[in-house]
């Protein structure tokens, strides 16, 4: 490898380098908005019914089907 090849290298993984650091800050802003808008009043709760006419599952263990850790 000449000189000239490894330092367009060199140049090249910088640059990707950089391209990569913004990738990653967008991620971290657009985590951070949806989080935000989470956050907000009755965010992310999706309810069926409004509160005051829930009702209680009736919920049973059956063996058979479960995994076999529980």
């Amino acid at each position: 490898m000449s000189p000239s090849a490894g330092f367009q290298f060199s140049l090249n993984f910088l640059q990707t380098k950089k391209v990569l650091w913004k990738l990653t800050g967008l991620c971290y802003i657009l985590l951070f908005t949806l989080c935000f808008f989470a956050d907000q009043k009755n965010g992310g709760k999706a309810l069926v019914l409004p509160p005051g006419i829930w009702k209680k599952a009736d919920v049973t263990f059956d063996s058979n089907t479960a995994f076999s850790s529980l």
